[in-house]
C-alpha cells in the first residue's frame, strides 16, 4: 500500500506482528459461502464469443466466472477496431442456482453441458457453446475460508520517512480519501487517480479479484499457506502489482485481519485491514 502512496509500482511486502500474528493452535472454520455448489467457469472460443452492447459500446465476452459467493467476474473486450480492443474486468452480483444465473447488469444465463444461452439485459440473445468447468475445489480449510467476498470495515495507515510521520485510521477503504489525507501530510501522490475507488476483495477457488469500481477490477492467482498468502497480479496498478506476499488471521463472525508493511524510496508504511464477509 505504501507503494501506492509513494506512487511507485513495486510489489508490497505483507507482514504481521504482535497480537495479529496467526495462531497455529487456533483454527477458524467459516461456513461455506452461499453459492459454493453453483460455482462455474465459462470460457468462450474467439470464433463464437458472445457480443453485446453496453452504453453504446460493443463488447466481446472472453470468459465469465460464477463464484462461490454470489459474484460474477466478467472478462470482456471493448471492440475498437479490427486490430483489437481493450480488455476490461468487471465484478457484479448474481442470484440463482447451478445452471441458471441472473447476473445483475449483464443478463440471464442458462448453462446445460457446453451449451450457453445469455439473454442480455441490454437486449439480444447469445445461443452458443463454451468451455464450461466446475470451479476447482478448495485445497483446505483456509482456502475455503477465503472463497467469499470481503468488505473492509476499517484500515489504519502508518507512514514514516522522508520527513513524513503519521498514523491515521479510516472507516472503510476509500482510496481517494486515503490518498487525499496522505497528500496533506506530505506524501507524493495524486488523489484524482483513485476517485470513487472503494475496494472489495473477492476470492474464488481459481483467482482473487479486487473490485475498484463498477467498471474496473484487478485480478490474479493466489496461494495460501498457514497464515500466509501470495498474490500474483495480472493487471496491476499503483496499489497492487507483481507478486504480493501477505499474512492473515481469521476470526469468529466471518472476519479476517490483514496486516501489511513496505519500505520504499525512504517511506516506511504499514496498513492494517479488518474485513468482514459480505454477500
Amino acid at each position: 500500500m505504501l507503494a501506492a502512496l509513494a506512487v511507485f509500482t513495486i510489489p508490497f511486502v505483507f507482514t504481521s506482528c504482535g497480537k495479529n500474528s496467526p495462531d497455529p493452535d487456533t483454527e477458524i472454520i467459516l461456513p461455506d459461502p452461499p453459492t459454493k455448489d453453483a460455482a462455474t467457469l465459462i470460457t468462450f472460443p474467439e470464433s463464437d464469443a458472445p457480443k453485446y452492447q453496453d452504453n453504446g459500446n460493443e463488447y466481446t465476452i472472453k470468459s465469465l466466472e460464477l463464484t462461490e459467493a454470489n459474484r460474477y467476474i466478467l472478462h470482456r473486450e471493448l471492440v475498437k477496431s479490427k486490430a483489437g480492443g481493450i480488455l476490461e474486468i468487471i465484478i457484479g452480483k448474481f442470484t440463482g442456482m447451478k445452471g441458471n444465473y441472473n447476473c445483475i447488469g449483464l443478463g440471464k444465463i442458462t448453462v446445460n453441458g457446453s451449451k450457453v444461452i445469455i439473454e442480455f439485459s441490454s437486449g439480444g440473445t447469445y445461443n452458443g457453446s463454451g468451455n464450461v468447468k466446475d470451479s476447482t475445489k478448495p485445497s483446505g480449510t483456509d482456502q475455503n475460508n477465503f472463497i467469499r467476498n470481503w468488505k473492509i470495515s476499517d484500515v489504519e495507515l502508518t507512514v514514516d520517512g522522508n520527513g513524513v510521520e503519521f498514523t491515521h485510521g479510516f472507516t472503510g477503504c476509500n482510496l481517494y480519501e486515503i490518498a487525499t489525507f496522505a497528500k496533506g501530510k506530505g506524501v507524493n501522490i495524486d488523489p484524482s487517480k483513485f476517485a470513487n475507488a472503494s475496494i472489495e476483495f473477492s476470492f474464488t477457488s481459481n483467482v482473487f479479484a479486487i473490485r475498484l469500481s463498477d467498471k474496473e477490477a484487478i485480478e490474479g492467482k493466489y496461494q495460501v499457506g498457514l497464515g500466509t498468502i501470495t498474490l500474483t497480479v495480472n493487471n496491476g496498478n499503483e496499489f497492487f502489482n507483481g507478486t504480493i506476499k501477505g499474512t492473515y488471521k481469521f476470526a469468529a463472525g466471518n472476519k479476517v485481519n490483514l496486516v501489511l508493511s513496505s519500505s520504499i524510496k525512504g517511506y516506511n508504511g504499514k496498513m492494517e485491514f479488518n474485513m468482514v464477509q459480505v454477500d
